[in-house]
């Protein structure tokens, strides 16, 4: 391939690019925090990826909110709009940690959930879909460990240190984000991705 063509990359390809970034790295074995969270950040983005192309022969049937998050844009770069996107404006890890959600745990993320359908409705209704969708949901405590993970790289590359950051604390949040990239990628079927976390564990 000539080196001016553009690689167009997909959801599915991004994610096991990531993934494949976070083998060679090697954070999960270094003793640097930093270079853990790094880590810990690509696998979070591959997991969001992999959420959001499962989602999406399904999106007709979110409410308007979510569908709109689930939209995903034509791959040419546009630096004017491209620069100017913010996270808030496509489904990020916090709503798809909602998403995902038993029915009955409290709302994280609010923001799924606008407009003329009752907040509780509406969240009742995506957890539902998201449940058929995957084929599992995740329990409260599944969800806090995901959070924590989220919390780690948000703390590091989104606001502002001072930060207080435990290697080991960091080392520990890998787990739940890799065992739900496994559980995902068994939902995926012909795509390959069964198997997508060993390629860190081993």
């Amino acid at each position: 391939m000539p080196e001016h063509d553009p690689v167009n990359l997909d959801l599915i390809s991004t994610a096991k690019g990531l993934l494949k970034a976070l083998e060679r790295s090697g954070a999960g074995k270094s003793n640097q925090p930093i270079e853990q969270a790094a880590g810990l950040a690509l696998a979070l983005r591959a997991l969001q990826l992999l959420c959001l192309h499962r989602l999406q022969p399904e999106r007709e049937k979110f409410p308007a909110t979510n569908r709109a998050l689930m939209s995903v844009p034509e791959p040419a770069i546009e630096p004017e709009r491209d620069a100017l996107a913010l996270p808030a404006d496509f489904l990020g890890a916090i709503e798809i940690f909602d998403l995902l959600s038993a029915q009955g745990l409290d709302c994280v993320a609010p923001q799924l959930h606008r407009g003329w359908q009752d907040r509780r409705r509406s969240c009742a209704q995506a957890r539902e879909l998201a449940a058929g969708a995957f084929g599992f949901s995740i329990t409260g405590k599944e969800r806090q460990e995901l959070l924590g993970a989220l919390a780690i790289c948000n703390r590091v590359f989104c606001i502002p240190p001072p930060v207080a950051l435990e290697a080991s604390a960091v080392v520990a949040a890998f787990g739940p984000v890799l065992m739900l990239i496994e559980r995902i990628g068994g939902t995926l079927g012909g795509d390959g991705l069964n198997n997508l976390a060993q390629l860190i564990n081993g």
